[in-house]
């Protein structure tokens, strides 16, 4: 296997090394996962792997053959990528048909050839019928790695095409450990929780100077709990950070009560501490609003409507400022 500074893909990897051994290797993957746990890094391990001259067999690569050393360089000529174009909002039907024309043709150094398409989910509807045709007869010797952290937004009859490889959130420890690697100076424990156990996003959100964010977040719950401030108040500040980056933190929270009101040992003390004074139908119930209008997010929708409705049950139901004044510290 090739070496990787992300340690938890080793999973994926894995993965693709019982195809290669079983010698029935598909000619499209779906690598699916949370938003910053490394897909696209390891979309491109894939890539470096079955285009290796030497790795036929196992999911190693020589780093010294042409291919390897071409690779590298970030030139290899049977390699491809579509992306979103920078003045595009996403993946043209142009692109796609560009990139079955040129997987058409001969292989440029006589073995395999690998296209990724990242955020696979941002195509148009007419890109990946476009797509669907190249997936339904692939060009021999040709693998598509479609990646995505929305499968659900692509086509059926696209997914039902390729092999899923599935990227999950590495375990908490480890997150941290490949954190505290990065930065020691830093505390990672708030930033990962804000980022949803998502590593490579905590890392984004330090660079963004958003080291503070989740407490200042904890402290607009805490202020709707003691009622200092009103959903919509609290909504409209973080309309101003982020929706999708508030409800995202808020989902995590929710998540780790209901493991610690379901008395899981792995909890905090503080946190399960919070979690037992909350009933656990309510946290279920809340979980569900949740993700129904972080899904409403990635549309058009009114987003300090969709965020005033979530805050204004939060003050009904689940918060307390007992419960809250003890959730501020962790």
């Amino acid at each position: 296997m090739p070496q990787t500074e992300l340690p938890w893909l080793s999973q994926g990897l894995a993965a693709l090394e019982n195809s290669l051994d079983s010698g029935r290797f598909p000619h499209a993957l779906l690598v699916t996962g949370p938003e910053g746990v490394g897909k696209f890094v390891l979309a491109k391990m894939l890539a470096e792997i079955l285009l290796c001259a030497e790795s036929s067999q196992s999911a190693r690569v020589c780093g010294k053959c042409k291919s390897c050393v071409l690779f590298t360089a970030g030139n290899h000529p049977d390699y491809y990528e579509v992306r979103i174009p920078e003045d595009k909002s996403g993946i043209g039907v142009d692109q796609i048909r560009a990139l079955s024309s040129d997987l058409a043709l001969t292989s440029n150094l006589g073995g395999r050839r690998v296209a990724i398409i990242y955020p696979a989910d941002q195509m148009t509807g007419a890109a990946a019928n476009s797509l669907l045709k190249t997936l339904e007869e692939p060009p021999d010797g040709t693998v598509l790695v479609l990646v995505t952290a929305r499968p659900a937004r692509l086509p059926a009859t696209v997914r039902s095409r390729c092999q899923k490889i599935q990227q999950p959130r590495p375990p908490v420890e480890l997150a941290q450990d490949w954190l505290t690697g990065q930065d020691a100076a830093t505390d990672w424990g708030p930033l990962l929780m804000l980022a949803g156990g998502a590593p490579l996003k905590a890392l984004a959100l330090k660079k963004e100077g958003l080291d503070d964010l989740g407490k200042q977040l904890r402290s607009d719950l805490l202020e709707l709990a003691c009622g200092h401030a009103s959903p919509l108040d609290v909504a409209k500040r973080w309309e101003k950070v982020g929706a999708v980056r508030c409800v995202e933190w808020l989902q995590s929270i929710i998540k780790s009560l209901s493991l610690a009101r379901a008395a899981a040992t792995d909890m905090p003390p503080d946190l399960q501490k919070v979690g037992e004074n909350i009933n656990l139908g309510d946290l279920l119930d809340y979980s569900d609003r949740l993700a129904r209008v972080r899904a409403l997010l990635d549309t058009p929708a009114n987003k300090l409507l969709a965020l005033e409705s979530l805050l204004i049950p939060w003050t009904r139901q689940l918060s307390t400022p007992a419960n809250w004044q003890q959730a501020s510290t962790l």
